[in-house]
């Protein structure tokens, strides 16, 4: 329970947890407010309410025995307050006063009022609950007709004084009206408390999505800034790819031109370089048998040179004692090269003459054959 919270705001929320069943909460403050003012019949009649729905009678006849030992002490004090201030009252309407202690008994003095005859009633009530005990239900004695008379006759300062204390009590006492207007206000400072309660949670969850929705665009741009970045490199790592395969081709077209280039520059000046004819005299230095047992890579070394157009003719001597080529090439030194590659040279089974001559007289159509137009 907040200190701080006024008794009537106090009261309503233990109404409020009564109402939603939690009992035991709304015990807990009436119990409270019961402390603090064990005269207050609203708090004592909710709370013996409360306690006899929870079944709890210790609680209850505790409250009880509380409330009317309350009670008779605000009697006893507002009496005595009275004496003092009405000596000589209270002196003539002392033998009266005794009369209806004798009369009343031990409650006289709480006779007449509806709230602490029901507080007795269940008082012995309980506590037959308790003891399981029946007992008699004290009933609250009630002033003789004669009594009253003589009151009303013998002490009329006193009767002007307990009327004057219960009007300054109803005074105290809210009216209806007030409470109705002070409920009504309570009502409304809770509506416009619970509406700004409401505005303050939506103004904080409009921020939070305002808040959440600026992070997504955030982290969006991020991811299209780093889409657009990566699709940058790929582009850039293409065109350069591109770029030097385009480079490399380049120089690849290049470097084959080149080399056809030079190729061609070759053959161009190998056909201008005049081209001779060769006889060739190989003259046999070992046995036949030695010279048939060569016969495979010497004929394999003629098929070359007839491929690449250096050998025109060849053939056995008659008798056999070595062998003929006819050669053509641009200078006797390439010959030389040539027929030393020889499996016959080169394993000195025989030697060569090379005797070179310049044709000037051939038949008809066989120069073309022998020595072709370098021009061509």
């Amino acid at each position: 329970m907040d200190p701080g919270k006024s008794i009537g705001a106090q009261l309503t929320a233990a109404s409020q947890l009564e109402k939603t069943g939690q009992l035991a909460g709304a015990a807990a403050i009436y119990q409270k407010l019961f402390d603090s003012d064990p005269a207050n019949k609203q708090v004592i009649a909710r709370l013996l309410i409360v306690y006899r729905k929870l079944k709890d009678y210790k609680k209850e006849l505790s409250v009880l025995r509380d409330a009317l030992a309350a009670y008779k002490l605000q009697q006893k004090t507002a009496r005595d307050q009275w004496i003092q201030s009405h000596p000589k009252a209270a002196s003539a309407g002392k033998s009266m006063l005794r009369q209806l202690e004798k009369a009343g008994g031990a409650g006289a003095g709480m006779a007449g009022d509806p709230s602490i005859e029901g507080w007795l009633k269940r008082k012995q009530l309980v506590m037959q609950k308790i003891t399981g005990k029946t007992t008699k239900v004290t009933q609250l004695p009630r002033q003789s007709k004669k009594i009253a008379a003589d009151t009303s006759r013998k002490t009329p300062s006193l009767l002007r004084s307990q009327n004057l204390t219960k009007s300054r009590q109803r005074q105290k006492e809210p009216k209806p009206s007030q409470l109705e207007e002070k409920e009504r206000q309570r009502k409304q400072k809770q509506r416009q408390l619970k509406e700004k309660h409401h505005q303050q949670k939506q103004e904080k969850q409009r921020q939070l999505k305002e808040k959440q929705h600026q992070q997504k665009q955030e982290k969006q741009r991020q991811q299209k800034e780093e889409k657009q970045h990566r699709q940058e490199q790929a582009r850039i790592a293409r065109e350069k790819a591109a770029r030097e395969r385009r480079e490399a081709a380049a120089l690849l077209k290049q470097e084959k031109q080149e080399l056809k280039r030079i190729a061609a520059e070759e053959a161009r000046k190998k056909k201008q370089q005049p081209i001779s004819l060769f006889v060739i005299l190989l003259t046999y230095q070992a046995s036949l048998d030695k010279i048939d047992a060569a016969m495979k890579q010497h004929m394999a070394y003629l098929t070359k040179h007839y491929d690449n157009g250096s050998f025109l003719v060849s053939g056995r001597q008659i008798p056999r004692t070595g062998g003929v080529i006819l050669a053509r090439a641009s200078n006797k030194a390439a010959v030389e090269k040539t027929v030393n590659q020889d499996p016959f040279i080169k394993r000195k089974l025989a030697t060569a003459d090379i005797i070179e001559f310049n044709p000037s007289q051939m038949a008809r159509g066989l120069r073309k054959w022998l020595i072709p137009d370098p021009k061509q």
